[in-house]
């Protein structure tokens, strides 16, 4: 981004495509940081397999990600919370402003992408400001926000993040085969999304079948749904 004009697209879609070409030369998946519109159709052009962050999505760009199946990966929780909080939180001011002036501008982007069909999935921009590790399920509730029901905030954040990174026949879904990638937790939160926010209601954490967090006496686990 230059100092100039924080939207205004940094790479040519030539560019952009060398390194989506290099990327796929030893099987990586891309990813563009895109805000403005023009910004992200050079990334459309070139090839990323998604968008992060889309502030200034546009019909074209959402027709472009149909067509091409790229998953968009809004990171809207981390710009309402700098809004919200980064007065207090030490953000610089010329940073509070900008988050404040685009951030109903980054709603529409998605709620327009969720209306137009495009698979969302789900990612936090997590080490930025004000915004840790671990904290994934604030975006869900900003999914929600947007119009998702809790049912397609949680894709968003399994069976849509496990394709996005091509890792669909391991995680991402309950399925016979698949790596055991558990939570469990007591609540429901497809009548309140916001429960998955309250680590004292994680009853256990299962990584490849195995309690990494264990407030229920689980035992050993199988590695795997069989």
């Amino acid at each position: 981004m230059t100092s100039g004009d924080r939207f205004a697209p940094q790479l040519t879609a030539e560019e952009i495509a060398a390194g989506v070409e290099e990327a796929r030369k030893i099987g990586t998946r891309t990813a563009a940081h895109a805000e403005g519109a023009a910004g992200i159709k050079n990334a459309l052009r070139a090839g990323v397999d998604s968008i992060e962050h889309g502030t200034y999505l546009d019909d074209e760009a959402l027709e472009m990600m149909l067509d091409r199946g790229v998953y968009y990966v809004p990171t809207f929780a981390i710009r309402r919370r700098i809004a919200e909080e980064g007065a207090r939180g030490g953000v610089p001011g010329f940073i509070l402003d900008i988050v404040k002036r685009v951030l109903d501008r980054h709603l529409q982007s998605l709620e327009k992408a969720r209306k137009a069909g495009v698979r969302v999935a789900l990612g936090t921009d997590a080490g930025a400001s004000l915004f840790g590790h671990g904290e994934s399920a604030r975006e869900l509730e900003d999914l929600v926000g947007a119009g998702f029901s809790p049912m397609e905030a949680l894709r968003a954040g399994t069976a849509h993040a496990a394709e996005l990174l091509g890792m669909q026949e391991l995680i991402g879904t309950l399925e016979e085969g698949k790596r055991a990638d558990l939570v469990v937790i007591d609540g429901d939160p497809l009548s309140d999304i916001r429960v998955l926010q309250d680590s004292r209601r994680i009853g256990a954490v299962l990584v490849d079948g195995q309690p990494v967090v264990d407030r229920l006496s689980l035992g050993p686990a199988a590695s795997s749904i069989r």
